[in-house]
């Protein structure tokens, strides 16, 4: 028996929806090229290809998952929502949201231990229509592979588990960023208040200097900000705390911190100008117009209660040509953020701050993107009760 071959693996999978474009990233550790699944002929352009180096085929969706079907579109009486959770909640649908199926178990030879998505396109007064196609179901992927390391030699084989990688990072989300071309309903029965509306600055008065992402996760976050930020940049990190995760290499940079703690803003040692400011409380923005290159928005948009003000704001201040980029992980302080946020799935998050920008004119070239996967150092103070680190979302524009 041969001993097979190993290795670590990053996984990208690009698709495209009508107002955006977007990413999948998936690190994958130990894949084994003799026993594990890859679509097309992935798996030998992988094993010929030098470590490091990408390699990619375009396929329907439908190589992964149902074909979509007109007869996956059903309507259904509210009356046969069927409860969810620890506390038995019927929920109330909205026009483009995403719920598990389980809501309609019984209709639709849907049962109560399926998970998976389904969409409400369409709700009447006593009636609404979903979609229980594969949100990918009519798309094209762009699927990419790379050795992220060493190749290594395993044990004989003699069989086990295949492992479908593709297969499953398609089926753990993706998809559910984006749009409804109706529109989704984010904004409806308080989904912007929160459980404490009191002011931000009394219950952020006392200063946390511990970083919010943890090593891996920070790496990959100041790639993708090194990505989108040149030399001589201006930049405006907004609601600003202690750490800003930028590039420590790029040339010039102006970085303007704006958060409501000046000891956080004071111990963050990347910034040039610190600004106190309570978003929240005053949306309108103390800067002028088209005065920054590049807005990063790290770990805070869950707490806008007014974003369409303070979008509007961020493309003011923002230049011709800029970007804005927001970046969120899975956790947050569940008292301050927006009632929706920890509604929605993960990555259906991603699809509410994508609104957040088609619904402000003066945006462009939008873009989606989720990185997981990535094993949580060892150092982390959570390593001995998280195996993988922080998800890193992220979603950017350009400002026209």
């Amino acid at each position: 028996m041969d001993h097979s071959t190993y290795a670590d693996i990053e996984l990208k999978i690009e698709w495209e929806s009508d107002q955006a474009t977007h990413t999948e990233r998936h690190f994958f550790q130990g894949i084994n090229f003799w026993r594990d699944f890859f679509p097309g002929m992935l798996s030998d352009k992988l094993q010929a290809a030098p470590d490091g180096e990408w390699v990619s085929e375009t396929i329907p969706a439908i190589d992964l998952v149902p074909a979509y079907s007109q007869s996956n579109i059903v309507t259904l009486d509210k009356k046969k929502i069927q409860p969810v959770g620890k506390g038995n909640i019927i929920v109330t649908p909205q026009r483009g949201r995403f719920y598990p199926r389980r809501i309609i178990a019984g209709s639709a030879g849907v049962t109560s231990e399926e998970f998976q998505p389904l969409r409400v396109i369409n709700v009447e007064d006593g009636s609404f229509t979903v979609d229980l196609n594969h949100p990918l179901a009519q798309k094209t992927l762009k699927i990419s592979l790379r050795v992220d390391g060493d190749r290594y030699q395993g044990k004989e084989e003699r069989g086990g588990r295949c492992n479908d990688i593709v297969y499953e990072t398609v089926m753990g989300g993706a998809g559910l960023r984006a749009p409804l071309p109706a529109g989704t309903d984010f904004y409806t029965n308080d989904s912007h208040g929160r459980i404490d509306d009191a002011d931000d600055a009394l219950h952020y008065r006392e200063a946390t200097l511990e970083d919010t992402f943890d090593s891996a996760s920070s790496r990959q976050l100041t790639k993708l900000y090194a990505g989108l930020i040149k030399p001589g940049d201006q930049v405006l990190d907004m609601m600003c705390g202690a750490q800003s995760y930028l590039p420590q290499d790029i040339d010039g940079l102006q970085v303007t911190g704006m958060g409501l703690n000046q000891e956080e803003l004071s111990a963050n040692s990347q910034l040039t100008e610190t600004v106190v400011h309570n978003v929240n409380q005053t949306p309108v923005l103390p800067f002028e117009n088209d005065r920054f290159d590049v807005v990063v928005f790290t770990a805070a948009v869950e707490y806008l209660i007014d974003p369409k003000t303070s979008f509007s704001e961020l493309k003011r201040i923002t230049k011709p040509g800029g970007h804005i980029i927001i970046t969120f992980i899975d956790h947050w302080n569940t008292l301050k953020s927006i009632l929706l946020w920890p509604e929605l799935h993960a990555f259906e998050r991603l699809g509410l701050v994508l609104d957040y920008f088609m619904t402000t004119e003066g945006f462009t070239d939008l873009h989606t993107e989720t990185i997981q996967g990535l094993l949580r150092p060892e150092d982390d103070k959570y390593a001995n009760r998280k195996l993988y680190a922080d998800p890193v979302f992220a979603v950017y524009g350009i400002v026209t």
